[in-house]
């Protein structure tokens, strides 16, 4: 009897961790909240009771270890920070002004062109202002000025359509003005292809269920045709 009491408790123990369950804090940009990101919280909750979410919402780059961030969704080119990552989404980004500016300041033919242009830039970016381009497929990072920094791209965007400058955003945050004739778009040729979407985590925290389940219902949403499940 005692051994049977061993086993039938180790077996509940390992259907246990199998099992999503607990505390989930998840840390996602401000755009995420005008994006699908919200419902797919909705759906992962549904599917798992027992699993509790804590999203933290904000622009600001964070220790996932010192403040006890499960999984951090992020957006960029992927370094080689200290944490294992999965890519979700390619994101296309667009560098675009409204008519107007392009008449006034000139429309670039090269990346270098716009090293004389008011550029309106993302202030978390990592480093100096700079505008991310792609030369031969190699990376080109080209040093720029910039009249606005903005830790949200809802705000550059408006600026732009005001024609402050020119802007580079994620292509679904701008399409709706491209498409009006509001905005205009340059240089697609020589925009990155190394942009992405991706879930960040650490190396403690690899073996939760909760966490195993919500990054394989993030990839399957993406794969589906999520499309406006873009960070801004």
């Amino acid at each position: 009897p005692l051994m049977e009491m061993v086993e039938s408790t180790h077996s509940e123990l390992q259907a246990h961790g199998s099992r999503p369950s607990g505390r989930l804090r998840v840390a996602g940009l401000h755009g995420l909240v005008q994006t699908d990101f919200p419902s797919l919280l909705s759906e992962f909750l549904t599917l798992y009771p027992d699993v509790h979410i804590e999203p933290q919402i904000g622009n600001r780059v964070i220790d996932l270890v010192e403040e006890g961030v499960d999984i951090a969704l992020r957006f960029g080119r992927i370094g080689d920070e200290n944490l294992i990552v999965r890519r979700l989404q390619r994101v296309e980004l667009v560098l675009c002004a409204t008519p107007s500016y392009w008449s006034r300041h000139g429309i670039p033919t090269t990346p270098d062109d716009m090293r004389r242009h008011d550029v309106l830039t993302y202030s978390l970016t990592p480093g100096a202002p700079h505008l991310p381009f792609e030369i031969d497929s190699m990376p080109y990072n080209l040093p720029i000025y910039g009249r606005m920094d903005a830790n949200d791209s809802s705000t550059l965007v408006a600026a732009a359509l005001a024609g402050i400058g020119a802007v580079c955003v994620p292509a679904l945050l701008a399409q709706p003005y491209i498409e009006r004739g509001s905005l205009v778009p340059v240089l697609r040729e020589f925009m990155p292809r190394d942009i992405w979407l991706y879930a960040a985590y650490t190396q403690r925290r690899h073996n939760s269920a909760a966490l195993r389940a919500l990054l394989e219902l993030l990839e399957v949403r993406m794969r589906g045709g999520a499309s406006n499940a873009l960070p801004s």
